[in-house]
Formats: structure tokens, C-alpha cells, sequence
């Protein structure tokens, strides 16, 4: 039996320690970056290698799996950028809701989410023409920004409590000069009552990447809110509210937070929002990748995850304190 599974073990580290090294260099190529987005799971494994080595009875094989262990489960309990100041209060709810609405029609259940968690401002993706009659009718939501904009791209929609007003940027994400894929992204005004400063929200949906191209038109749409994001300089409060399509472990996450002087709102090992409703996975097994993240000004009271609504997304909630 001990030789059993010595043989598991000698079988398993490799590929386990080979997914430990490369998820620490997720800036350095498409996969070794999407390993970023497993993470916790990477360290379940790495964790099941020391059950392995010690039910095996060999202190080599254990010493190294504890190292490996200790490489996957360290970085989770690490924030990866400056995080915004705890508030004693909030004044200010933010919700982000990917709709995934060319298969969700729970149009209802996304109208009971809104109602029951009250935000100040709704950003949802994937907005389908479909479901801009349900974002555009919200009781209490009077401001609508997103279905003015007929080019067919843009499926990033806003629903405001307050006045807004709403611009799309433009830009080019490839070397060759394409257009970036992903949601077009907008930039709201928010016209709050007495503000110090303009409060400016940039709604984001960068693409997924899922091949090496659209990993790179990823990380060039996250520079470009790098650089939108510092053109409005130090006289805005800024809030950057999506599905990021990009792990709270990535370092372009982290590279996007600190080149624009941002703050998260996350702590370390945030609670996952993408979940795999679609292999009946628990929530648990999800990956973070819907974030919002605010101007050091701003403070967060709470930041949760909010309950299903029909899309393989949680919405994601904050209660921010704006000066």
C-alpha cells in the first residue's frame, strides 16, 4: 500500500509543482496567467500532495510538498495592490452584475436583486437588446446610459438613482491596430447632490482570454483604463465597476490598480464571483473576476457578494463613503 502511493505521489508532484512555479509568473505568458484564475484550487491540490506524502511515510516527499504547499497558499493571504480605506459609514452603493443575457432570462430575479440590495448605481454586462427594456425600467432608476449607443459593441448598461451623463472610449487594443474586443466601455458622470469633486464611474467589460489574442486584447483594453483613468487626474473621484475578465491573482490586476492609482476594495482571497453554475460546481469552486475599484479618497464600508439570479455571475456590492 505505502509503495502505492509513493507511486501516486511521485506520479502528481510534477504537474502539481509545475502549476505552483507558473502561477507566479502569470505576467509572463497567456497560461501561466490563466493559472492565476485557479489559484485557490491550485493549493487544494498542492494541500492534497502533503495528505499524499505523509500518508506515504516518507519525509523527502513530505518536506517537498509542504514547500510546494507553502508556494500555492501563501500568496492567497496576501493583498496583491493598496486597498482603500476601511469607512466607518457609506453613503454610496455600487452593484456590478454580469447578466450573461444571451442564456439568462430571469429577467424577474435580477428585478428582486435590485429591489432587495438598493444600490446607488447598477453596472451590468452582457446586456442583450433583450434585457435593456428590464435595465431601463427599473423602479427608482430614472437615468439610463447605454442603449443610446447603436453601434451593436457596446453591451456594458448603467442604471443611476442620480442624473448621469455617458460617453463610450474608444480605442486600439492591438499592435496591428484592430479594435479592442470586449464591451466598449462607458465613462459616467455622476451628477450626486453637493459633490466635492465630480464623481466619474467607468464601466468595464474587457474579453475573456481564453486564447493568447484576446489575452493580449485584455491586458491592452486594462492599460487603456490605466490611461483613461489618470487623464481625469487628482479633481475626480473614480470608481472602475465590471467583469474584469481578469483574477483578483492576476499581477494585471494588480498592474491595472497601482498604474492608475486606484485602491481595491477586495482584502486577500476575495470570494469568488464567477461560479461554474454550468457543471454544478458550488460557489466555492468560482474565481473572482468582478471587481470594483475606487479612488484612495473613497472609502468602503462592505463589499459582498450577492445571491443568483439566473447568470453563471454573482453580482458583487459595494457601500463606498465618497467625500
Amino acid at each position: 500500500m505505502v509503495s502505492l502511493l509513493r507511486f501516486a505521489f511521485d506520479a502528481t508532484v510534477l504537474p502539481v509543482a509545475l502549476l505552483v512555479i507558473a502561477s507566479h509568473f502569470g505576467d509572463r505568458a497567456w497560461l501561466f496567467d490563466m493559472t492565476t484564475f485557479f489559484r485557490p484550487h491550485i493549493a487544494a491540490l498542492a494541500l492534497a500532495l502533503v495528505v499524499l506524502g505523509l500518508l506515504a511515510r516518507s519525509l523527502p516527499r513530505l518536506v517537498g510538498a509542504v514547500l510546494l504547499f507553502g508556494a500555492a497558499f501563501y500568496p492567497l493571504f496576501v493583498p496583491v495592490a493598496p486597498m482603500a480605506a476601511t469607512a466607518a459609514q457609506a453613503n454610496f452603493r455600487v452593484m456590478s452584475a454580469n447578466l450573461m443575457g444571451g442564456e439568462n432570462n430571469d429577467t424577474e430575479a435580477f428585478r428582486k436583486l435590485v429591489v432587495a440590495e438598493a444600490p446607488d448605481i447598477v453596472v451590468a454586462q452582457e446586456v442583450v437588446p433583450a434585457w435593456r427594456p428590464t435595465l431601463s425600467s427599473l423602479e427608482g432608476y430614472p437615468y439610463t446610459a447605454g442603449p443610446e449607443f447603436t453601434d451593436g459593441e457596446s453591451t456594458v448598461m448603467v442604471a443611476s438613482r442620480y442624473p448621469i451623463r455617458a460617453a463610450q472610449l474608444f480605442w486600439q487594443a492591438h499592435l496591428e491596430g484592430g479594435p479592442a474586443p470586449g464591451a466598449i466601455p462607458l465613462r459616467i458622470h455622476v451628477a450626486r447632490p453637493a459633490p466635492q469633486k465630480p464623481l466619474i464611474v467607468f464601466a468595464i467589460h474587457p474579453p475573456t482570454p481564453r486564447a493568447y489574442r484576446d489575452w493580449k486584447s485584455r491586458n491592452a483594453y486594462l492599460e487603456q483604463v490605466v490611461v483613461q483613468a489618470v487623464r481625469e487626474g487628482p479633481d475626480a473621484e473614480v470608481i472602475v465597476v465590471g467583469d474584469w475578465n481578469t483574477p483578483y491573482w492576476s499581477p494585471f490586476f494588480a498592474r491595472t490598480v497601482d498604474g492608475a492609482g486606484l485602491r481595491t476594495t477586495e482584502g486577500a482571497w476575495p470570494s469568488p464571483t464567477r461560479v461554474f453554475q454550468e457543471f454544478g460546481a458550488p460557489d466555492m469552486l468560482g474565481t473572482p473576476i468582478d471587481h470594483v475599484v475606487v479612488a484612495p479618497s473613497i472609502g468602503v464600508k462592505a463589499l459582498r457578494v450577492g445571491g443568483h439570479f439566473g447568470s453563471d455571475h454573482l453580482p458583487l456590492i459595494a457601500d463606498l463613503e465618497l467625500p
